[in-house]
């Protein structure tokens, strides 16, 4: 009875330290070879293209823009 209590408790550990290996593993990989990440430029890049969007969504001919209550 105690052996397969002991199992099913290092079934946990195995299965817990298996999901943070392979987190760390990812991790690793991510930031080693730059997956998903934006260089400068790029990320320059898309705050002016996120200003001008704004820019032109804040002024729309003929709108009202004042406040109704």
């Amino acid at each position: 009875m105690n052996t397969l209590a002991f199992n099913t408790v290092y079934g946990y550990i195995i299965v817990v330290v298996v999901i943070i290996a392979i987190c760390l593993i990812c991790w690793f990989v991510r930031k080693r070879f730059k997956i998903g990440t934006y260089t400068k430029e790029e990320e320059k890049n898309m705050k002016s293209n996120l200003d001008l969007l704004l820019k032109e969504e804040d002024v729309v001919e003929g709108k009202d823009y004042e406040d109704e209550v």
